[in-house]
């Protein structure tokens, strides 16, 4: 065990670094890519895509790109081998108790579908009003000295005001989506090692299962539970895993 932990703790480095080599040889790539192409645009494009948008694109829309990646060789591509190899070995320690995890997983799975599909829309829209608000700032920061010759403060104050409070409602539409994500797969996973609980007193009592296959079956369920947070929730900054004791160790 002290060897599998060492060894486990050399990979977490290794994928690390690889991780951070990889995301940010992909988003040196593809703004290189994106400024050669945008060097070739004929002036029908530069007239129909404004200079705003091109920078986000350049900037903001590679950062999440390279981000993602980031995290998904870090943290997410590992989730879903978690969730699967833990309810297989839940299965080999007792096959009635594990039928709880059996039951509960898809529903999760089900319900976390769900709800990245509502947030890729939720998100895209947020995109939409970041790319209206550079566009208003860059407006407003070329064309200073007229809106200060011609007397237009106030009316370019309310147009980046109306921008700010459209990207500020979009953002927080779409992280209230997000952040409801956890306490459902809070609420389910806990009741499920409730029934955990119970049933194995239940088998204990008949000298079904012993305590430490009741143990271990609750182990597989937290682990399983951090591993469906952390897939959905990774590429948001966020560590849900932190809530379940014992299931984080350094290589998250």
């Amino acid at each position: 065990m002290v060897g599998l932990s060492i060894f486990s703790f050399l990979g977490g480095i290794v994928n690390s670094f690889t991780a951070s080599h990889v995301s940010q040889s992909f988003g040196h790539d593809v703004r290189k890519s994106l400024f050669g192409k945008i060097q070739a645009f004929s002036f029908a494009n530069l007239n129909n895509i404004p200079t705003s948008s091109l920078i986000t694109r350049m900037t903001n829309d590679v950062t999440q790109l390279q981000n993602t990646i980031f995290m998904g060789l870090r943290i997410m591509a590992r989730a879903p081998l978690i969730v699967i190899g833990g309810a297989i070995m839940a299965i080999t320690v007792d096959l009635k108790l594990s039928l709880v995890l059996v039951i509960s997983i898809p529903v999760l799975v089900f319900f976390l579908g769900w709800v990245m599909k509502r947030a890729a829309k939720l998100f895209m829209l947020v995109q939409k009003k970041l790319d209206n608000l550079n566009g208003v700032m860059r407006e407003n920061l070329i064309g200073m000295r007229l809106i200060k010759a011609f007397l237009r403060k106030e009316h370019e104050i309310g147009r980046f005001d109306h921008a700010n409070e459209e990207l500020k409602r979009k953002t927080v539409s779409s992280l209230r989506l997000i952040e409801t994500t956890m306490p459902v797969l809070m609420l389910v996973m806990n009741v499920a090692i409730l029934v955990i609980l119970w049933l194995g007193s239940e088998f204990i009592t008949t000298g079904e299962i012993q305590v430490g296959e009741v143990v271990a079956i609750v182990n597989y369920a937290t682990r399983i539970a951090a591993s469906l947070s952390v897939f959905f929730m990774a590429d948001h900054g966020h560590f849900p895993c932190k809530g379940f004791s014992g299931t984080c160790d350094g290589n998250i």
